[in-house]
């Protein structure tokens, strides 16, 4: 049995490359049925939500999206995402990064 993954992207006034993000992620050949996408909102104070919000509605994951609205929270506060996620594998990723089909985590 494949173990559930979750997924965490902090979020801060990243309209210009959230698109790929999602899209390299919903791309990935693992089942989407034991995916989780847990979105950080950092303060956005651009498109990037409305983005998103756009995305959920299609997306075959399970998706949240939560707001620390701070603006300081980058990839060092990414630790508090793990409890509410319900899964045993986590990773994260930039809002700018996009991964090819297969990625696994180093």
């Amino acid at each position: 049995m494949k173990p559930k993954v979750t997924i965490a992207i902090c979020v801060r006034n990243s309209q210009q490359f959230v698109r790929e993000a999602i899209s390299s992620i919903l791309d990935q050949d693992f089942p989407h049925d034991l995916m989780e996408v847990i979105f950080v909102d950092d303060g956005d104070e651009d498109e990037t939500l409305s983005i998103i919000n756009s995305y959920v509605p299609r997306m075959d994951v399970k998706v949240n999206v939560f707001h620390k609205n701070g603006g300081d929270l980058g990839c060092q506060g990414m630790s508090w995402w793990i409890v509410p996620a319900e899964t045993t594998l986590f990773g994260s990723t930039g809002h700018d990064i996009a991964k090819r089909p297969r990625h696994k985590a180093g």
